[in-house]
């Protein structure tokens, strides 16, 4: 009898290209606005970062024209961004995907099996980096980026307020982006799947200050010592919010409309460019229970969970909740 395996219906140049357009079409984060391309940015066959210079606005007082007097020239100053090149796998075994074999199309469900993964994993990375990138901001920048309205009594709930592209993103392709392979004397088909990709936070360059071995680990993204800002705080386009959500907390410190515009504030006059918040599920409810939420139809660019203050909302449960600090 003919048994269908893993590598008889994964055909890898076919593979490759259906998960990497489809995890930038598919997923939350992506279709808010917050993560893309940057242009001319590409992911290198060699080395581990990526500079991105940029130029600084244009600075000094205008100068009054005298008789007999010259202009004394100003330059224009440049700085430069640091984006890491990461290099991410995982492998299943028949195990996980024996299940999926049986679909009408089961290079299309495996497919879809790995690309959800893979939009998850990314998702969550998205959020450990920007906890390392507010932790500089509170160690280097005094938290000029953050507003804390919290309590030490309750659990403490993370919301980020984004700009659109404030996450840089640039597929690559590893040496070798899928395999296949077969364990005969255990009976198990194995796929294996490798990610390589830019994606950064614009604005804080990344130091390589706190990476032990070639490639940063999870835990690595999320270190203060791996990020620097390097951005004017008014091109930044991300803000932190840390709120009380729970049953008990104060009303003042919970997440409002009022709490939003504040932390807009933070950017001055540049307030006005945010165009997504991303909340923890808890968050969401509150907010939903207020009747604060605003569903419009999926043809309008909602990501799934409505909007706020013209806001589209992004819920994941992976962003940070702090535990309340017990009373001595």
């Amino acid at each position: 009898m003919a048994v269908t395996r893993v590598q008889d219906v994964i055909i890898p140049e076919i593979f490759n290209q259906y998960t990497m357009n489809n995890t930038v079409e598919q997923t939350a984060v992506y279709r808010s606005g917050i993560i893309q391309p940057v242009p001319n940015l590409k992911v290198p066959s060699g080395g581990d970062t990526v500079s991105m210079p940029f130029w600084n606005d244009l600075e000094g007082d205008p100068q009054a024209i005298q008789s007999n007097s010259a202009l004394i020239p100003e330059k224009i100053n440049a700085g430069k961004d640091v984006a890491r090149v990461f290099l991410f796998g995982q492998a299943w075994s028949a195990e996980d995907l024996a299940s999926e074999l049986a679909g009408s199309d089961p290079m299309k469900a495996i497919g879809d099996r790995v690309n959800n993964y893979w939009e998850r994993q990314m998702q969550r990375m998205i959020f450990l980096m920007l906890n390392g990138v507010f932790s500089s901001n509170v160690a280097n920048n005094d938290g000029d980026l953050v507003l804390d309205i919290s309590s030490g009594d309750e659990k403490k709930y993370t919301t980020y307020l984004f700009a659109g592209g404030a996450v840089g993103y640039a597929p690559g392709m590893p040496k070798v982006p899928t395999e296949t392979d077969r364990n005969s004397l255990k009976g198990e088909d194995i796929l294996i799947n490798r990610k390589k990709f830019i994606m950064h936070p614009r604005g804080f360059k990344w130091t390589e200050a706190d990476v032990a071995d070639q490639m940063p680990t999870l835990a690595e993204l999320a270190s203060a010592r791996n990020y620097e800002r390097v951005y004017d705080k008014k091109k930044v386009r991300i803000v932190k919010i840390i709120s009380n959500e729970g049953p008990n907390a104060a009303a003042k410190s919970k997440l409002s409309g009022e709490v939003i515009l504040e932390a807009a504030q933070l950017l001055g006059d540049a307030k006005g460019k945010f165009t997504s918040i991303a909340m923890h599920s808890v968050t969401h409810t509150n907010l939903q229970k207020q009747n604060l939420i605003e569903v419009i139809p999926n043809n309008r660019a909602d990501v799934g969970f409505g909007t706020y203050l013209q806001k589209s909302i992004i819920v994941d449960d992976s962003l940070p909740v702090e535990e309340p600090i017990p009373t001595p």
